[in-house]
């Protein structure tokens, strides 16, 4: 197999630039011992006023607001602590898709 020099040089070049001016991201990594009321994650869901919330598989839903977590299960509320999928339906009402339907949770201020 034969390379073009012109595409050997391209790559070469394009891999340098990147050197100089790539981005750096930080991460946390935020587990059970850090408020997760569960390690399994199914779902991540930003709402309007920020919030970051998880839903589990069986630990519930988790609201994070950047430094601590507050959690839902079926001890306050929440019909299943299954999380599927999280939705904003209106300012303050998330659509909660749980293994056994749908609930409507209305947060407040």
């Amino acid at each position: 197999m034969t390379y073009d020099p012109r595409h050997v040089l391209v790559f070469f070049l394009s891999f340098l630039s990147g050197i100089g001016f790539s981005q750096r991201y930080n991460f946390a990594n935020y587990s059970v011992e850090e408020g997760l009321p569960q390690s399994q994650i199914y779902s991540v869901f930003q709402d309007s006023q920020g919030y970051i919330w998880f839903g589990t598989y069986g630990g519930g839903l988790s609201r994070f607001d950047g430094i601590n977590f507050e959690n839902y299960n079926e001890e306050t509320g929440l019909t299943c602590s299954f999380v599927r999928s999280i939705d904003e339906f209106e300012n303050n009402t998330l659509l909660i898709g749980t293994d056994e339907g749908l609930f409507v949770f209305t947060q407040n201020q």
